[in-house]
């Protein structure tokens, strides 16, 4: 292996991070030497390893030399210090990420094996031994890796497998009957009912839903301990990965729904702020191998998807596989459940099933282990919540009603009725309004709730019809002052006046013959008002309502002779 064209990278966390705190692998016995990844910075040459990959260098002095990176004509995109480090200011480097260090080995680790710092190792040391350059460690013991996992630098052998396919450390078969006589340990509930720890959690609604708000009241339920729509859940730590919101944003909503959840306390709840960074989900998955490596979390929340997709395409199921895969990574060397935001199809998807819905390939629906769908409900301002499960029993639909800032369960409702295209709600009149007016005095709000539950429509028609109603003066109003604020207003049914049958119309005579005039009896109305009455008219007379005669119209012809 030619030690001069290798490169990748290994971020040095904004570079400080020293030697002891990257894996270090080292065989006690003759040969108390430096590591392979010590040899191979020692050995490479970096500004070679940087122009294998498209760097150019710009100028600047042998201890600070400047370079542009791939695909810019000129400018200062990193530096290559003294020390060996090159230190990468722009985002659009990729795969390097923006304001970090890399020594050579990290270049290396970065650009030929995607971030796999073991797997990196694995394929040096094989190199190291069929070169000769460093003798088997069989039976040797290694400092500086968990002792859980010893079989992540396991011994390998002389002899170097044939094909180009690397091979893959997999586990034992298992047979059956040992399976059962020594059963894992079943893991603990993140959810009651919904996931356990360690599981893959992909949410699916349409468009300005409300889904941050949904996955922020999600993350203080965790962090907090908080009941999650009546469900216990198990307290942790959560980060939360905001790719959409400013920061002023998520701020708002999380202090509106902790002042509703009645919590002060959020120490166990960490923010990533990455709003107008170009982001891939292998960049994330680089920039997250170290910054996780100090927490335990309980769950990773991504909002929302389509921020990583990068050059994927959501229609391609090979590309969206390997998504879910790096995101699956990320979860795995974190120890944590991963929590992922996507959106619906365009167009209305009531039609579909739940595990259906989501845009693009159909691997969303299949990859998670728990599906969660918010779809919109006829009734406004509601959405039906889904919970497609793998592991744990099935989950009942439930009716979830915005009251802000957050979703709250509504029973009353019917969850199997969806809002389907075409569908014409019936508006509510002021007959609805007075159904729901008693002759005790309400105020305003109870009588609104009373028809938003019986006509299942939102706040704007019930509001519209209320207002119709106040403009006819159908009501009896009360008000009561108050110091120092709005008076109160209560409404009641007017009291109707009774009704009584009117006076026999007079007729009109004429000279030579009598017509009768015949007149319906007058319908009494709310408020004391004569509504649609029907009365005859006599032709070319005046009514008895004071209208002007009605006149024929004729159409006159112009006289072709006429020359004015």
């Amino acid at each position: 292996m030619d030690l001069n064209v290798m490169e990748g990278i290994a971020p040095l966390a904004m570079e400080s991070q020293s030697a002891s705190q990257r894996p270090v692998i080292m065989a006690k016995g003759d040969r108390e030497t430096d590591t392979p990844w010590s040899d191979f910075n020692a050995s490479a040459n970096m500004p070679a390893l940087l122009e294998k990959y498209g760097w150019r260098r710009a100028g600047g002095p042998d201890d600070n030399q400047q370079w542009t990176r791939p695909g810019k004509n000129g400018g200062t995109s990193g530096t290559l210090r003294k020390d060996g480090v090159f230190y990468c200011f722009t985002s659009s480097a990729a795969p390097l990420v923006a304001r970090t260090g890399y020594d050579a080995w990290g270049v290396y680790v970065q650009y030929e094996h995607a971030g796999d710092f073991r797997q990196a190792a694995r394929k040096y040391r094989r190199e190291f031994m069929r070169n000769g350059q460093l003798r088997d460690p069989a039976g040797a013991t290694f400092e500086g890796l968990p002792v859980e996992e010893p079989e992540a630098f396991e011994t390998l052998q002389e002899s170097e497998p044939t094909g180009e396919i690397a091979p893959v450390n997999f586990p034992d078969f298992e047979n059956a009957s040992v399976l059962l006589e020594y059963p894992p340990e079943r893991p603990d509930e993140l959810i009651e009912g919904v996931c356990f720890d360690l599981s893959k959690i992909f949410m699916s609604g349409p468009s300005k839903a409300r889904k941050t708000f949904f996955q922020i009241y999600l993350a203080l339920c965790i962090a907090t301990g908080s009941d999650w729509f009546g469900r216990k859940v198990k307290q942790g730590r959560v980060l939360y990965i905001n790719l959409e919101l400013r920061r002023y944003s998520f701020y708002a909503r999380m202090r509106d729904i902790l002042a509703k959840l009645g919590k002060t306390d959020v120490s166990l709840m960490d923010c990533w702020h990455l709003r107008g960074k170009s982001v891939t989900v292998e960049q994330l998955r680089t920039a997250l191998q170290q910054k996780l490596a100090s927490n335990e979390y309980a769950l990773i929340i991504v909002d929302p998807l389509y921020k990583l997709l990068g050059d994927r395409s959501e229609n391609d199921a090979s590309e969206m596989a390997d998504l879910f895969g790096v995101l699956e990574t990320i979860a795995h060397n974190a120890g944590a459940s991963i929590f992922v935001a996507h959106h619906h199809a365009k167009g209305h998807s009531a039609a579909k099933n739940a595990i259906d819905r989501g845009s693009g390939s159909g691997v969303l629906g299949r990859d998670g282990d728990t599906i969660i769908d918010l779809s919109q409900h006829e009734v406004e301002d509601c959405m039906v919540m889904e919970i497609i499960v793998r592991d744990l029993p099935p989950n009942p639909k439930m009716v979830l009603r915005w009251t802000h800032p957050m979703f709250e369960p509504d029973g009353s409702l019917n969850p199997d009725s969806l809002k389907r295209p075409g569908a014409q709600q019936v508006d509510v009149t002021t007959d609805d309004i007075m159904a729901a007016t008693t002759k005790t005095f309400q105020t305003r709000e109870q009588i609104e709730q009373a028809v938003k539950l019986k006509t299942r429509r939102g706040n704007n028609a019930v509001q519209k019809a209320f207002r119709a109603a106040m403009d006819a003066k159908l009501f009896k109003v009360e008000e009561t002052k108050r110091p120092r604020t709005n008076p109160l207003f209560r409404y009641a049914i007017r009291d109707l006046p009774d009704k009584t049958e009117p006076a026999p119309a007079k007729s009109v005579e004429s000279p030579t013959e009598t017509k009768e005039t015949h007149t319906a009896p007058a319908v009494i109305g709310a408020g004391g008002c004569v509504s649609d009455p029907a009365i005859s008219k006599t032709p070319n007379q005046t009514d008895l309502l004071g209208d002007k005669p009605r006149r024929k119209r004729t159409k006159h012809r112009r006289d072709p002779r006429n020359k004015s």
